[in-house]
């Protein structure tokens, strides 16, 4: 095993357990990676906040956030990475009774359900959406509604919610919000993976790979849609976030009319998207945190 690794994230130092991936650690922290998400998370965060991460992979947005709540709350269903997760977690002592790991996957129906993988387990791709470039399903791993997570754990109070899920929150999303309105409508960042639900339907509609291709590249390339009726009606069901949340940005802080994103389901790919009850303007983070 390789000697663990001290990085810094948006001016926080974590010390990681890079599993062959030091490369991609030391790229992360000098190629400032996802840093408007690390900005808006410490600027929206205080000491005594409730902070949980669906699709936490190896933890760098949990260790990160932990510095600044008062509980992180890591859930990766990827059984390769949740060892890589506790090894983190445990080479950063300062940060370990706040950041509290699960093995699940929050979907929208309490069951198991395969994990599905580009090539094998311990990437940052696998899902539980069938996709057509996936060589591996061999893994089985529990999943739960967002509601039943919270009710095993006794969480009683959320304050952010960061959802990275690959593909997922098209089927969580509807199924989660009666549990948002329960706790008082939590700040929610959300990566949409669009993409990876055109594979899905790709895979689902029996597609060759070779063909898979050359769709997906005209959809990359030429903003082509297949499927489109049925990536609007998937698009659609996240209509009732808008009477959720009347706000909603960029991570860089420019607002974001999700109405008319939703009614161009290639563009809801292309960046995460924070819902909030509050109007956000961005602040200079140094002037904040660090």
């Amino acid at each position: 095993m390789e000697d663990p690794i001290q990085i810094v994230l948006c001016g926080k130092q974590l010390t990681i357990s890079p599993n062959g991936n030091k490369t991609l650690w030391e790229s992360m922290a000098t190629d400032r990676w996802e840093l408007d998400s690390l900005e808006l998370i410490a600027e929206q965060l205080n000491e005594n906040d409730v902070f949980v991460d669906m699709g936490a992979w190896a933890g760098p947005i949990s260790l990160f956030a932990a510095h600044f709540a008062a509980k992180v709350y890591a859930i990766e269903p990827d059984p390769i990475v949740f060892e890589q997760l506790l090894r983190n977690i445990k080479l950063n002592p300062f940060l370990i009774n706040k950041v509290i790991p699960f093995e699940v996957a929050i979907s929208d129906k309490n069951e198991h359900k395969k994990l599905f993988a580009r090539k094998d387990y311990g990437q940052s791709s696998t899902s539980l959406l069938s996709r057509t470039f996936d060589q591996n399903s061999t893994h089985e791993c529990e999943s739960l509604t967002f509601s039943k997570y919270i009710q095993h754990k006794g969480i009683k109070k959320v304050n952010f919610i960061k959802m990275d899920i690959e593909g997922s929150e098209f089927f969580v999303l509807p199924e989660i919000i009666p549990t948002l309105e329960r706790l008082n409508y939590p700040s929610l960042l959300v990566s949409f993976h669009m993409d990876y639900l055109v594979e899905y339907f790709l895979k689902k509609w029996g597609i060759s790979p070779f063909l898979s291709r050359i769709i997906m590249k005209l959809h990359r390339r030429w903003k082509l849609y297949p499927f489109k009726k049925l990536l609007q009606n998937y698009s659609n069901r996240l209509e009732p976030l808008i009477g959720c949340y009347p706000y909603c940005y960029a991570p860089n802080g420019s607002s974001i009319n999700f109405r008319e994103l939703l009614n161009d389901p290639f563009q809801l790919g292309l960046t995460p998207c924070f819902f909030s009850k509050q109007q956000w303007i961005k602040h200079d983070l140094s002037l904040i945190h660090i």
